[in-house]
C-alpha cells in the first residue's frame, strides 16, 4: 500500500477541502435561491465569499486539528470536533452576511426580509453540505476498510476462529485491528465473553456479545472456537486464574494480553498477545526474591531447615548447600 508523508496528505486534504468548499457554496446556492430560479451570474458574485470561506475554514479546521488526526483511526470525538469546526464556520458566515458591509455585492442585502431569509438558507445549506463533504473525505477510507472486511469475509471461512474475554477498550482495539489489519488474514473474532449482564447481546464494533465467562465452555462449542484471547489488562490476577481455569475446560489454545500500564502506554495489541504463564495462575502478585541478599545470610552461617523431609524442605536443602553455608 502506498505511503504518504504527513505534508503530502495535509496537502491532499487541502485540495479536498477547496474543492468542498466550492461545491457546497454551488449547492447552497442553488438551495438559498427562491422559486429554484438559477442565475450563474448571481453565485459568480459569491465567489470571493467562498474565498473568504475558505480561509475560515484553513484557520479553525487546523485549530481543530483536520489536518493532524490519523484518520483510519478517528472516531466520535473527531467527528464532534468536525461538527463544531463546521458550525463555527456557519456562524461566521452569518457573521459576514449580517454584520460586515460586503464590497464584493452588487447590491445590498442587509435590508429585506426576503435576503435575510435567502442568507439563512444559504448559512444552513453551506453548513450541512460542506459538513458532509468534509466528514466524507475524512471518514470514506473507514468505510472503505468497513466494506472490504464485509465483503472479503468469506476468505476467512478457514481462519482461526476467536473468541475475546472483555469487552473494554483492549478488546474493542483487537478486534479493531484484527478487523482493519491487511497483514491478519488468519484470525476473525466470532465472538465476545464480559460478564456486564448489560452489555450481553450488544455488539462490539460488529461482534456479538454472547454470554459471560461462565457460558464460555458452552460458547466455544457453538461458535466453533480455536482460540480465546484474555483481553483483561487491568483485572486482578485471581480473576484472571478463574477465567484461565474455565477456558481449559474447553479444547481451545488460551491466550492473554500484558498488564494494565501497557494498555496505558497504548501498546496493547496484536502483537502484545501472548501464551497463558504460569504467573497467570498465580492468584497473585509474582514475589520477586532478593537472591543475592538470602545469600549474605547463608554464607558461613549454620542453616536449621525445619520440614527438610519433604519436598519443598529438601528442594531448600540443595539450593542452600550449593552457597556455602558453614553446616
Amino acid at each position: 500500500m502506498l505511503e504518504l508523508s504527513k505534508f503530502k496528505k495535509i496537502i491532499l486534504l487541502l485540495i479536498y477541502d477547496v474543492i468542498s468548499t466550492f461545491i457546497a457554496g454551488f449547492m447552497s446556492y442553488l438551495i438559498a435561491v427562491e422559486g429554484g430560479s438559477v442565475d450563474l451570474s448571481g453565485f459568480v458574485n459569491y465567489l470571493p465569499i467562498m474565498a473568504v470561506n475558505f480561509v475560515f475554514i484553513l484557520v479553525l479546521f487546523f485549530l481543530f486539528g483536520m489536518y493532524d488526526n490519523v484518520w483510519r483511526y478517528a472516531g466520535f470525538i473527531e467527528a464532534i470536533k468536525l461538527a463544531i469546526a463546521s458550525f463555527c464556520i456557519f456562524v461566521l458566515d452569518l457573521i459576514l452576511f449580517y454584520l460586515i458591509p460586503n464590497p464584493f455585492y452588487s447590491q445590498n442585502i442587509h435590508n429585506t426580509a426576503g435576503e435575510n431569509i435567502f442568507t439563512l438558507r444559504w448559512g444552513f445549506g453551506f453548513f450541512f453540505v460542506f459538513l458532509s463533504l468534509a466528514g466524507f473525505g475524512r471518514f470514506s477510507y473507514r468505510l472503505y476498510l468497513y466494506l472490504k472486511a464485509s465483503l472479503t469475509s468469506e476468505e476467512k471461512k478457514n481462519a482461526k476462529r476467536i473468541m475475546i474475554v472483555g469487552a473494554g477498550a483492549a478488546g474493542a482495539k483487537l478486534i479493531e485491528e484484527i478487523n482493519d489489519s491487511d497483514k491478519i488474514k488468519d484470525r476473525c473474532v466470532v465472538c465476545v465473553i464480559d460478564d456486564s449482564k448489560g452489555k450481553k447481546s450488544q455488539l462490539l464494533r460488529g461482534v456479538k456479545i454472547v454470554g459471560s465467562r461462565h457460558d464460555i465452555p458452552e460458547c466455544a462449542e457453538r461458535y466453533k472456537i480455536d482460540e480465546i484471547i484474555i483481553a483483561l489488562p487491568s483485572v486482578k490476577r485471581s480473576e484472571i486464574r478463574d477465567i484461565i481455569s474455565i477456558c481449559q475446560k474447553t479444547k481451545c489454545k488460551v491466550k492473554t494480553l500484558p498488564g494494565v500500564y501497557q494498555l496505558i502506554n497504548g501498546q496493547a495489541s496484536v502483537s502484545s498477545i501472548r501464551n497463558v504463564e504460569i504467573q497467570d495462575l498465580l492468584g497473585r502478585e509474582q514475589v520477586v526474591t532478593n537472591i543475592e541478599e538470602i545469600i549474605g545470610y547463608i554464607q558461613d552461617n549454620v542453616v536449621l531447615v525445619t520440614g527438610g523431609g519433604g519436598s519443598i524442605g529438601s528442594e531448600l536443602c540443595r539450593q542452600i548447600a550449593t552457597h556455602n553455608p558453614k553446616q
